[in-house]
């Protein structure tokens, strides 16, 4: 009786030590290496690269034409408002929802952003980016989030600059991975992929990698193919992220409910009442770093020339989607599920 129980004992400290052990191995973390260019900032760009032959984007954001400083901030702009001034903040929170460890305190701010905003160059840092890890079984399931940074030549780092983006704490499995931005539309991958295949390289720009679309599931609108825009630049076709969603809710709208357009109104009209106190929209120094800045220049506009209105006119009336070059066409919208 007695040999019967120390056995019984010793079967349920095997089992123990292998539920713990198998915890440790299976949780210990993913690395995703992505690739992704944004439409606003590669708009009027022709730079390559030193060491490749890919497009840069303009890095405007963090090195200011208008007025010599960095506007991107410090703090994760996916969970933290942040102050353009004393009348304009931007608040996007409510759009993104960080998961899992997306919201450990250490992933909420760059702690040495003198280092990181130093980097010029391809990999100079041209903004914050969203990303996302779901379920392999269910693509609507966000599993993890992290926040990371952008760099010129579209590659995403951790908020060290240079570091592949690490999931901590997320199960070693295949998922689906999101790029979302602030005022751009996200995308997703069409499959899951492996941890290999993610710490090697997700490149969104690259024609070849399967993306989600809706297709022609709303019997509507045949969305195929359109889940990002395709630009050639320099010889060099490549994908990037649609821009304009100005009020980051998922579409892309210059004229009716929801409208972005209402977006660059505001703060263009709204930002200085010191400056601009009758409101014009007229006002051309609305400088800082602002959702309605269709093109990232480190300025919001809306008369001509150099205006994100017209950007953002151009971007719905010539969406092949809109055969009627409507201005008030609401179908432009992220495929995301």
């Amino acid at each position: 009786m007695k040999s019967s129980i120390q056995m019984s004992k010793f079967i349920f400290l095997l089992l123990v030590v292998s539920m713990f052990a198998s915890t440790s191995t299976s949780a210990q973390g993913v690395t995703v290496n992505a690739r992704a260019y944004l439409q606003g900032a590669l708009m009027n760009s022709v730079e390559t690269g030193t060491s490749h032959d890919r497009p840069l984007m303009r890095d405007d954001l963090r090195d200011n034409p208008f007025n010599n400083t960095r506007l991107i901030p410090d703090d994760d702009i996916y969970q933290t408002v942040h102050d353009v001034n004393a009348y304009i903040s931007i608040d996007i929170t409510n759009s993104y929802t960080h998961v899992a460890c997306g919201t450990y305190p250490q992933y909420k701010a760059i702690s040495d952003p003198f280092t990181v905003f130093a980097v010029t160059g391809e990999n100079a840092i041209v903004d914050w980016v969203f990303v996302e890890l779901r379920d392999k079984n269910d693509y609507t399931s966000v599993v993890a989030t992290r926040s990371g940074l952008v760099q010129r030549d579209g590659d995403i780092v951790d908020l060290d600059g240079t570091s592949g983006l690490f999931f901590p704490d997320v199960t070693v499995d295949s998922y689906f991975v999101v790029v979302r931005h602030r005022n751009h539309l996200g995308v997703m991958t069409k499959f899951p992929l492996t941890p290999e295949t993610m710490e090697s390289l997700v490149d969104f720009s690259d024609l070849n990698l399967d993306v989600f679309d809706f297709a022609n599931s709303s019997n509507e609108f045949n969305y195929a193919g359109l889940a990002m825009n395709t630009v050639t630049i320099e010889g060099y076709e490549l994908r990037e992220l649609w821009g304009g969603d100005l009020d980051a809710n998922g579409k892309i709208v210059y004229r009716g409910k929801d409208d972005d357009l209402t977006v660059i109104h505001k703060e263009v009209a709204g930002f200085d009442l010191e400056l601009n106190p009758m409101r014009e929209l007229s006002f051309d120094l609305a400088i800082g770093y602002l959702q309605g800045d269709f093109d990232m220049n480190g300025k919001t506009k809306f008369d001509n020339p150099f205006d994100d209105r017209n950007a953002l006119l151009t971007q719905v009336v010539l969406y092949p989607q809109n055969e009627d070059f409507l201005n008030n066409f609401v179908h432009l919208i992220a495929q995301l599920p």
